[in-house]
Order: structure tokens, then sequence, then C-alpha cells
């Protein structure tokens, strides 16, 4: 399984917010709340009212994470798909973050409670891996022999290096834009363990690691 360079800025960012266990809502299901809140926000972009309450987050914070969370796609799907990023176009690395933005939409997540540990509260979060960008490449030479071929029929000629940089870049981009409908959410599911730990006022922080290894698993 091949690591994403994803939002680890982002994640940083996000779940370093605390979690004061009080009020109303039991325990275990303000811990479950507070997983699959920050699970939203990051890759959907999506939360709710219980969620902006329990972190003291307001709705534009919460837009702040998310778009910080893309910042690293770009350099990501320029490497995969053979993209000199510095030559493309602003609105182009702008469409890349799009794309993603599409994809994580479709992210699927199952989270559950499992019990507490040395007075840490333990989430156990199974996640389903998107196959979007593997479709895309499982077929990527169709686009780059047909690619190779305007090339050698000389459509390209007389193009700057940015001109060129531009045209394949948009090219890769409908390519792969292609697959995202046909997104599927992969049976091969991996489970990772969350720990919420007390800090010395009992405010509770989520581990680090276990989010980077949600991040790994979450495109195939």
């Amino acid at each position: 399984m091949k690591k994403t360079v994803k939002r680890l800025m982002a994640l940083l960012l996000a779940f370093t917010l605390l979690l004061p266990l009080s009020g109303c809502m039991s325990k275990k299901n303000q811990v479950t709340t507070f997983v699959s809140g920050q699970l939203n926000l990051i890759y959907r972009g999506e939360y709710t009212d219980t969620f902006l309450a329990m972190t003291n987050l307001t709705p534009a914070e919460c837009q702040q994470l998310y778009d910080a969370g893309f910042n690293f796609e770009p350099t990501k799907f320029a490497a995969d798909f053979a993209i000199d990023l510095s030559l493309v176009d602003e609105i182009v690395q702008e469409q890349i973050l799009y794309l993603y933005k599409q994809i994580y939409q479709r992210s699927s997540f199952h989270v559950t409670y499992a019990g507490e540990s040395d007075g840490n509260y333990l989430v156990r979060v199974k996640i389903y891996p998107l196959d979007t960008l593997r479709q895309a490449k499982k077929h990527f030479t169709d686009l780059t022999d047909a690619w190779q071929a305007r090339s050698d029929a000389g459509e390209f000629d007389g193009l700057s290096g940015r001109e060129y940089e531009n045209l394949w870049a948009s090219a890769v981009l409908d390519f792969v834009s292609a697959y995202v409908p046909k997104t599927r959410t992969l049976n091969d599911s991996h489970t990772v363990t969350i720990k919420l730990s007390p800090d010395e006022n009992g405010v509770y922080w989520i581990d680090h690691d276990s989010l980077r290894q949600i991040d790994v698993f979450v495109i195939e």
C-alpha cells in the first residue's frame, strides 16, 4: 500500500484540537462523535453543530482547516502522473485540488467505541479505501499512447514548455476525472485504533500516529 503524500500539516492542526469530556453527552458518544467529526471535516469538509460546539471551532475555521488539508495534493498528483508542476499555471493546480476534493468526498469510514485503557479512550476506525486513482493508473497507458501519437504527428510543435505542460496536465486531469464517478470503496478494509489521551488538565487529544495510518489507507 503506497502512502499518500497528503494533508499531514492539516492533520496535525486539526487533530490537536482538545476534547473536554463533559456535559450531557456520554463519554462514549463524545469520543466517537469527536473522531467522526474530525474525519468528516478533514476529508469531506463537513461538520455539524454538535461538532462545532464540542471543538469551539467556527464554520470559517472549519473551512480553513479543510482547504489547508489539500495543499500537498498537486505535488503528489504531479509525481504520480508525470507532470512538471513548476510549469503548470495556478488555475490548473486549483483544478487538481478540486479533483481531490471530489475524490475525498467519497471517503468511507466506520467509527466505533473500543473501550478504555490506562485512562485513555480507544476508538476503532474502519477505512474502506477508494480506488479512483488505482483505476486511472491501471489505464494510464491509454492516455500516454494517444498523447505520444499526437506528439509524433507534430500536434505540439511550436508550443512553449509551459504551454505544452499545461496542455498535458489538463489532459491528465480530464482522464483521471472520468474515473471519479466510477469510484468504488474496496471491500479490503483497514482498521486503525485511535487513542485519546488526557493532558495534565484532563483534556483529551488524539494520537497523531494513528491518524497518519488512516491517511495512508483512504485512497488505494
